[in-house]
């Protein structure tokens, strides 16, 4: 297809689009996807595209670690219950999101590719295919750039994808950075300058380590330009075949990698003279370091992630964990709440015990072996966590009586700690009040202890007062 076909076809489909607002501007050259149809080599600035972008090690490792941290995080359906939140794994969404959303791929490469979308085109789709009933059958990703998203004259949302319109119920739309609320922005794209900017520090590193940095000197100067080129040659060919080259006076191939650090033979009084690196292009190389902290913040993911530990504590990994979850992952609350919105029926919305999708972050945030300790001993001396459910964070079973909740004070119970505090109670009491007999013998040694004052004080007359003192 020419160039003048390509244009025509643009513009009928254009013509024939059944919608009076587009949200994605499709004929604007804001819309890189749309032009990308027309022209394969339209790309932005400093040559920079989605797919040239990922070549960079820094992009690749961003993307990777995002898609594969988000991959493995068990996506859950939990319902809302009188006695607290539930995990439901008999809902027939819940294998869907956790296990295998389609037959082709398995929860972690479903989530994983959805994340890796969504930040490199800055939108991410997934159809959902339903049953008979409504209810969906299976989730399919559609490529970004193939889906076009558009709004009826009422205010409707609806996509186009392979020639079939789509409900916006029936399409999961998962939306990177958005300034309108109704699209993403691409990472890559919007910040084409910094990425280009590390494209071009690696090939120009490249190229620096291709060569030493220097010229070609001989004691005479070469008959022609034949001789000229032989000289040449033997440097730039990196083989053994040099005699091929110099018979037959042609321009070196490009260096192989596995030949890169062979040394060519020089002869005919050809000598090479080493230079040091300009100040400005060892600036220029050393700026490859900033370039990648850059592209480290445009991803918010730490430099400790991509094996960069430079300036970085050791002990300081679980802090970056914990940063990492709260800030970098907080985006996946919008893929919790588009799964919420079209993967239940209407009436889920209103019911008290409906059902909601839940990341769950425990593994991410658990720490090092003395950190979980002190965080379950902690949790169970309050009656907030029994002994199975911590077995249970851990991957083991559940064993008899473990349901149980203690608190300090002999791990007495929950449910019998009201008996305790009423039996303690009752046994001061107790300790505190005297029985009779006891009283009695006290009352018997006082009477004792006055008579015998009264019969020293009275002498011969006690006998007088001794009916009155009984």
């Amino acid at each position: 297809m020419n160039i003048l076909q390509r244009v025509g076809t643009f513009f009928r489909n254009i013509a024939t689009l059944p919608i009076q607002k587009e949200l994605r501007t499709s004929v604007g050259l804001s819309n890189t996807e749309a032009w990308n149809a027309i022209f394969p080599e339209f790309t932005l600035a400093n040559n920079v595209s989605i797919e040239s972008a990922q070549k960079l090690s820094v992009v690749y490792t961003c993307l990777n670690v995002l898609g594969e941290t988000v991959g493995s995080l068990p996506c859950e359906v939990r319902q809302y219950t009188p006695k607290g939140r539930v995990s439901a794994p008999t809902h027939p969404v819940y294998r869907l999101l956790h296990d295998r959303p389609n037959q082709d791929m398995t929860a972690f490469d479903f989530w994983a590719a959805i994340e890796k979308i969504r930040k490199a085109w800055g939108n991410a789709y997934a159809e959902i295919e339903r049953g008979f009933d409504g209810n969906p059958k299976a989730l399919w990703i559609r490529p970004s750039q193939y889906v076009v998203q558009s709004m009826t004259p009422e205010g409707y949302v609806f996509y186009e994808f392979s020639g079939r319109t789509i409900r916006a119920t029936d399409m999961l739309h998962f939306k990177n950075y958005s300034t309108t609320g109704y699209t993403g922005l691409s990472v890559i794209r919007q910040n084409a300058l910094s990425i280009g900017m590390g494209l071009q520090l690696k090939d120009y590193n490249s190229k620096i380590i291709d060569r030493p940095y220097g010229f070609l000197t001989t004691e005479s100067r070469p008959k022609d330009l034949t001789a000229k080129q032989n000289v040449q040659a033997m440097w730039g060919k990196k083989d053994d075949n040099l005699k091929n080259v110099v018979s037959n006076s042609t321009a070196p191939d490009k260096v192989s990698v596995s030949s890169a650090l062979q040394m060519p033979l020089l002869y005919g009084g050809v000598k090479f003279e080493q230079l040091s690196l300009p100040a400005d292009d060892v600036a220029f190389i050393e700026s490859t370091n900033l370039t990648n902290k850059d592209i480290y913040g445009i991803f918010r993911v730490p430099p400790t992630f991509g094996q960069d530990w430079e300036h970085t504590p050791y002990n300081g990994a679980e802090q970056q964990d914990l940063v990492f979850a709260k800030y970098t992952l907080a985006s996946i609350r919008g893929y919790e709440q588009e799964c919420t919105e079209k993967l239940f029926p209407e009436y889920n919305k209103t019911d008290q015990e409906g059902f909601y999708v839940k990341f769950n972050l425990k593994g991410l945030l658990s720490g090092d072996h003395t950190s979980r300790q002190a965080f379950y001993s902690a949790l169970f001396n309050i009656g907030a966590m029994s002994a199975n459910e911590i077995r249970e964070c851990e991957d083991q079973t559940h064993y008899e009586g473990g349901d149980e909740y203690y608190i300090q004070g002999a791990l007495v119970p929950v449910s019998l700690i009201g008996d305790l505090i009423e039996a303690k109670i009752k046994q001061l009491k107790n300790k505190a009040k005297p029985t009779e007999k006891v009283a009695a013998k006290v009352a018997k040694e006082v009477k004792a202890e006055l008579r015998a004052k009264l019969k020293e004080k009275l002498n011969g007359h006690y006998k007088d007062i001794e009916e009155i003192v009984q």
